[in-house]
C-alpha cells in the first residue's frame, strides 16, 4: 500500500473518542469512537465503534441504525448507549467484570455522541 485516502468531514459532521483507562497510558478498559453528520438536526451518517470490549473492534451497527434518520434526542442516545453495550461482549479479567464493562460501554457511548453531536452543531 502506497496510499490512503479518506475524505474530509462533511459540514454538519463531529466526531469524538472517548476512553476510560486507570492510568494515563494504560490500555482502555473500554473505549468508544463516534463519526456522525447531521443535516436540519437529522442524524444522516453515522459510525460507533467501540474497542477494548471483544476480541476484535466492534461496530455497533444496532446502536447506528437507531439514530440515523432521527434527531439525536436524548432519548435517542440512551437507545443507542444501551444498544451499543449490547453489541459488547467483553471478558472479565483484572480491569472488571463483564456487566461492569458492557455497563462502561453504555455511559462512554453516550458521552462520545453528545461531544460528537455538540462539536457537529459547532461545525453546522
Amino acid at each position: 500500500m502506497t496510499e490512503i485516502r479518506v475524505p474530509a468531514p462533511r459540514p454538519g459532521s463531529g466526531g469524538a473518542y472517548v476512553k476510560m483507562e486507570r492510568k494515563v497510558g494504560d490500555f482502555a478498559t473500554a473505549a468508544v469512537a463516534v463519526q456522525l453528520t447531521l443535516a436540519d438536526g437529522v442524524c444522516q451518517e453515522i459510525g460507533i465503534g467501540l474497542t477494548n470490549v471483544g476480541s476484535v473492534p466492534i461496530k455497533a451497527g444496532k446502536a447506528e441504525a437507531a439514530l440515523r434518520g432521527k434527531r439525536p434526542d436524548e432519548a435517542a442516545i440512551k437507545q443507542a448507549s444501551q444498544l451499543a453495550a449490547e453489541a459488547a461482549d467483553p471478558s472479565a479479567d483484572l480491569r472488571g467484570s463483564v456487566e461492569y464493562k458492557r455497563d462502561l460501554v453504555r455511559v462512554l457511548t453516550g458521552r462520545a455522541l453528545r461531544k460528537a453531536i455538540e462539536r457537529a452543531q459547532k461545525g453546522a
